[in-house]
């Protein structure tokens, strides 16, 4: 009976070790298929975001360059014939910055220029280029931006690829701009040793699986062509592989290499058939769960437990690690809001799904001062507390991220400039508010950029387009008042983008005497003879564009060039001159504006009379104009440095007399030699009404006993020239008589003619 019960007891004490050993076998299986499933994901994610930086590096690339292309297009005049050799200095020149180790341009005949690093070429013909690079060129030529596959290049003697965009005037394509690029760049963009902590390859192949680029520390150590050439892959995988790639879709697959196996995965570029082929090193978690199964057939209970513990640490462990890695990837790590790199993956999703959203990025005026003021706790906590608020206010679908430091982007679903505007200032008011609790004495200031997909920029736009814009704008508004607002505008952009090529190349623009001398004449109004000319100034770029005073003359005042230019336009007026005397023809006055910032100059008056001297011009030809509000500054200063101008013989004219800055007290202290009656006053005194008419009458007549000389400007019709006239000035200027010409069709027109 014991026996029995003893057995009874040992068969069901073994029952329940088996079931035991059963259950947690399972469970451990169940545990482990779990782990192996999230480490799986976790590989697997991290190598797609791996992989899809590269991806974006190379794409961010590709835009870059067709961008530089296309901006070099929309500053260039292109035509059916063009000047090859200026053409290949300016591409020679735009080769030193840029990428580019060969540019050109090619016409719809199929014939144009390139040049190199080390050398310039005439006329060519495109079928003397590579086919490859011919190719591209002829669909650019159909209107596509295109980029090519490598190949080489047996006059540069590399591997190369190639960029093209068609190139528009007035709406028609009437060629193919181009750059080659050396591999390298995309050699440097691969080569990066962290991929996957520094376990992993990534190679660059086409849609075939054939090698374009290769690892310099491949895993593989054996030389083959295509990743289908040896027996790593099943041929199951290799089916399943090869049919994603022939669709230009993402796969992730397994290869055994040396018995080991390891994740791989195929991510396409979007260029040409190109695929990125990413390989994991890391070997697989299931070695050490396997020896802990062995070890619990053999430890029963204890061991199974343990075994059980160690599954669920291992589990709780992994689960945290891919949580962290997930973290790591998507979250700032100090506020706890997105990243540039999540936010940035969710924008290109919604511009995708929508048109009507927009892209917020603001900054805190003088954020380091904070720290510096309050100290970097507060300013953390400062930083916090303005994520918390904008949780607060994301409506679904919106979100938001932190760069860096305080720089926040924020994405909403909203159309109506209003209302993103109004939702903007609620969210800006309530940070000013919580801060002016905690600190009354300081009030913190914001500045913002808004970028619109559907109302600012072209439906097509892509995430580093509607970024780039939204940062142009949040520059703009950093030069504006405090918690200024700024939307993107495009017309604006391009305002911009001419002022910044003014402002880079007006120094080399003076150098290759780019700034070219217009005169306008000057009339004798009592014997309706040419009396004089005043100097103008056009800037005429290399393609043929001409850019206007109004252009570029208030950027040199607020930078200081003007002085360089006006020195520029006197030594041009002092050749002119000196041309006429040489010809043997009578050579007229010229006047010439002069800008504020010269009379600073402590070696003006010498510099002036260095130059007059030199051209042996007869000084009373020159008449250096002033503007009438300038004369009310400093005038005291200004009339003894005119003395010694007029003592030297240069006449001293005032010029938009009557602009609204009239002082006959300043006629009075100033010794000048001419007045220059503004085109406005003359535009109201015309009309014969009220007290204008009366007041120019008077002004002529004071000028008669100052002994000046009066120019009345904006003559543009018959009834304006009779008016003058009547108010017996001596001298008209405007488009009546002629507007303002080269000098070259001004010598023509007017001065051999006058000494016939």
């Amino acid at each position: 009976m014991i026996e029995k019960r003893l057995r009874k007891r040992l068969t069901n004490v073994t029952i329940a070790v088996i079931i035991l050993s059963v259950v947690i076998l399972m469970g451990g299986s169940f545990f482990s298929s779990s782990i192996n499933s999230m480490a799986h994901d976790a590989m697997t994610n991290q190598m797609r975001l791996e992989t899809k930086e590269y991806k974006n590096n190379i794409q961010n690339l590709k835009n870059a360059e067709l961008q530089t292309l296309n901006t070099l297009s929309s500053f260039l005049e292109f035509g059916e014939m063009i000047d090859a050799t200026a053409f290949s200095n300016g591409l020679y020149h735009s080769t030193s910055h840029n990428q580019f180790i060969q540019m050109g341009f090619f016409n719809q005949k199929e014939m144009g220029v390139y040049v190199d690093l080390d050398s310039l070429n005439n006329y060519v013909a495109l079928t003397t280029m590579p086919e490859d690079l011919q190719a591209v060129i002829r669909r650019s030529l159909a209107g596509q931006e295109e980029i090519s596959d490598f190949y080489y290049d047996p006059v540069l003697e590399e591997t190369v690829f190639a960029y093209s965009v068609p190139v528009n005037r007035n709406g028609t394509i009437i060629g193919a701009l181009f750059g080659v690029e050396n591999i390298s760049e995309i050699y440097a963009i691969l080569d990066d040793t962290s991929f996957f902590n520094g376990q992993g390859n990534i190679y660059l192949i086409d849609q075939e699986g054939n090698f374009l680029i290769q690892s310099k520390t491949p895993m593989i150590q054996e030389q083959f062509n295509s990743v289908f050439d040896k027996d790593y892959i099943s041929d199951e995988n290799e089916t399943t592989i090869k049919t994603a790639l022939n669709t230009n879709e993402e796969v992730f697959s397994t290869m055994t290499y040396k018995n080991a196996d390891y994740q791989i995965f195929f991510e396409p570029v979007e260029i040409q058939n190109w695929y990125l082929f990413s390989v994991n090193t890391a070997k697989t978690i299931n070695e050490s769960f396997h020896q802990i199964y062995l070890i619990t057939r053999w430890s029963f209970i204890l061991v199974l437990t343990i075994v059980i513990l160690f599954i669920l640490y291992g589990y709780q462990l992994l689960r945290k690690n891919s949580q962290r890695l997930i973290r790591a990837a998507y979250y700032d790590a100090f506020t706890g809001a997105y990243n540039t790199t999540r936010f940035n993956e969710k924008l290109e999703v919604t511009l995708e799904k929508t048109n009507n959203c927009c892209v917020i990025a603001f900054n805190i005026h003088a954020f380091k001062f904070i720290n510096e003021i309050f100290g970097h706790e507060q300013a953390n906590q400062l930083l916090l507390k303005i994520k918390e608020i904008l949780d607060t206010h994301m409506q679904p679908g919106e979100y938001f991220c932190r760069d860096s430091a305080d720089l926040f982007y924020i994405l909403l679903l909203e159309e109506d400039r209003d209302i993103v505007k109004q939702r903007l200032e609620h969210i800006l008011q309530e940070i000013i508010e919580d801060n002016m609790e905690k600190h009354p004495n300081y009030q913190i200031t914001f500045y913002c950029g808004i970028a619109f997909k559907k109302n600012d920029v072209d439906q097509s736009t892509n995430r580093s387009t509607i970024m780039t814009h939204v940062m142009f704008a949040l520059n703009k508004a950093r030069t504006l008042p405090q918690n200024a607002i700024w939307f993107y505008d495009t017309e604006l952009h391009k305002i911009e983008t001419l002022d910044n090529y003014i402002e880079s190349h007006m120094r080399q623009a003076l150098q290759k005497e780019e700034f070219k001398l217009y005169l306008q004449p000057k009339v004798d109004l009592e014997t309706n003879r040419l009396a004089g000319a005043e100097a103008l100034v056009r800037w005429e770029l290399e393609d043929g564009r001409i850019l206007y005073p109004n252009h570029f003359i208030p950027l040199f005042e607020e930078n200081g060039f003007c002085v360089d230019l006006d020195f520029y336009m006197l030594e041009k007026v002092c050749q002119q001159i000196r041309h006429w005397i040489d010809e043997g023809i009578t050579p007229i006055p010229i006047s010439i504006n002069q800008s504020k910032l010269v009379f600073y100059d402590p070696h003006y008056i010498d510099r002036l009379i260095d130059i007059v001297s030199r051209y042996d011009v007869p000084p009373h030809l020159i008449t250096l104009e002033i503007l009438e509000r300038m004369a009310l500054e400093k005038t005291d200063e200004l009339e003894k440095c005119f003395e010694v101008i007029r003592a030297k013989g240069i006449k001293i004219s005032m010029d938009d007399f009557g602009t609204g800055y009239s002082s006959l007290n300043s006629l009075a202290r100033l010794t000048i030699d001419e007045l220059k009656i503004d085109r406005g006053f003359l535009l109201e005194a015309a009309k014969g009404e009220g007290k204008q008419k009366v007041i120019l009458e008077k002004i002529v007549e004071l000028t008669k006993s100052f002994s000046m000389k009066t120019v009345i400007e904006g003559v543009e019709t018959s009834k304006h020239d009779a008016f003058a006239k009547e108010l017996h000035c001596d001298y008209g200027q405007g488009y009546y008589y002629n507007k303002p010409l080269a000098a070259k069709d001004f010598d023509t027109i007017y001065m051999r003619k006058k000494d016939d």
